[in-house]
């Protein structure tokens, strides 16, 4: 591209001889030759601009891709939580092992999958988690499993994120 242009301005007079060829003299130049090669020139600025931002955002759209698959494939249950404690995003393995009967995870309280005597855990957890920032809170409880698994003992991690204004919990659980 820059060579195409280089050699449309060496063929108006500008930017010195084509090789070869001898110039006796300058010719001279008006403004407006002036202008159109300075805007040819940023023409093609911006178009290596946009081939450069396009090239970045195809790669942040890989790395996006890959990230997705990651958390929907790790054999490692993870939620998304909000601040009260609701389930607005889960992968895989959280389905594997709560799997509730008659409904799906969306929108659902973290509560109705924990043993009764380890709901008041579970709010300490989420309270600890709205006060510690960016830090991760860890507590021991026991969730309903599935098909009949009873109540598995597990490790919830959390790390409190700022999500678009809202305040989100990343949420591991480890049995």
């Amino acid at each position: 591209m820059f060579e195409q242009m280089t050699e449309r301005l060496a063929k108006r007079g500008r930017g010195g001889p084509l090789p070869g060829k001898r110039v006796a003299k300058p010719v001279p130049e008006s403004p407006k030759d002036v202008l159109l090669a300075e805007l040819e020139i940023e023409n093609t600025r911006l178009q290596l601009e946009i081939e450069r931002l396009q090239k970045t955002q195809k790669e942040h759209e890989q790395s996006v891709h890959r990230l997705q698959t990651l958390y929907r494939t790790v054999p490692v249950p993870y939620l998304l939580l909000d601040d009260k404690g609701n389930i607005l995003d889960w992968n895989a393995a959280t389905k594997e092992l709560m799997e509730p009967k008659k409904q799906g995870l969306a929108n659902m309280p973290l509560t109705y999958l924990v043993a009764r005597g380890d709901i008041q855990i579970l709010l300490d957890h989420l309270s600890r988690c709205k006060r510690r920032k960016n830090e991760q809170v860890v507590s021991e409880l026991r969730i309903r499993g599935a098909r009949g698994r009873g109540l598995v003992p597990m490790q919830i991690l959390s790390v409190p994120v700022e999500s678009n204004g809202r305040l989100l919990f990343q949420t591991a659980l480890m049995d």
